[in-house]
């Protein structure tokens, strides 16, 4: 069952989402033409163990790490997995930014990443894999997706042996057995999934979708536009 659109977002394109989605698809070449494509991930993407010990090592990268937090969330280990996160962002994302203004859904997006970032922290304390990615703070997305928008549907198709179906389901069902299955993952994995490069993670993508739970409402009910909240 692939989505193909979210029925509740007014435009399928918004600025601060549309920012977001290309920045990421431009830096990933970047990346792969650097020639030094592991070592970026390394220096760039989130380690658990350095937040924690910081000045651990001398000649370490001492307290610039702490920036690791948000430029792991612009990098990506695959096409694959930019393309897949970027395809999630550009259907849940305009929704939420409609609801709540350009500055705050940034606002939002960006402590979703920071929150998944330290839960990763906290489940791994002594991982030394880096984690990159942009699921954690999109994860934040989907959770307030799941709250603010509880009678959404989703387009959805669902390709079969010799045809394919197109059909609405509740998004409410949708996003709640993606949770479930990171859940499982996370519990299976102790966390974290090293693979590649650089680390998979699952817990990122709990603590995200738990952010967006907890505070999307908040972000709403406190800044949201009369006209959002009237809606």
């Amino acid at each position: 069952m692939i989505p193909l659109y979210d029925h509740a977002a007014r435009n399928r394109v918004t600025d601060v989402n549309t920012v977001l989605v290309v920045s990421n698809l431009l830096i990933f070449p970047l990346e792969v033409c650097s020639n030094h494509f592991v070592a970026l991930l390394n220096h760039l993407g989130l380690v658990p163990y350095l937040i924690l010990h910081p000045l651990s090592d001398a000649n370490g990268p001492g307290l610039l790490i702490f920036g690791t937090i948000f430029t792991s969330m612009f990098l990506h280990v695959s096409y694959f997995h930019v393309l897949l996160n970027m395809y999630v962002l550009m259907i849940f994302g305009p929704a939420l930014e409609d609801y709540l203004g350009h500055a705050r859904y940034l606002l939002f997006y960006l402590l979703s990443g920071v929150f998944a970032a330290l839960i990763a922290v906290y489940v791994s304390p002594a991982s030394t894999m880096p984690i990159v990615g942009a699921s954690g703070a999109i994860a934040g997305v989907l959770g307030a997706h799941l709250i603010l928008f509880p009678r959404a549907r989703l387009r959805t198709m669902l390709p079969l042996l010799v045809t394919i179906k197109f059909f609405d389901v509740p998004s409410v069902v949708y996003l709640i057995l993606w949770f479930a299955q990171q859940m499982a993952m996370m519990a299976m994995n102790g966390g974290l999934l090293a693979g590649g490069p650089a680390g998979l993670a699952w817990a990122p993508h709990v603590g995200g979708f738990m952010f967006g739970i907890m505070t999307g409402p908040l972000m709403a009910r406190v800044y949201a536009p009369a006209r959002a909240r009237a809606r």
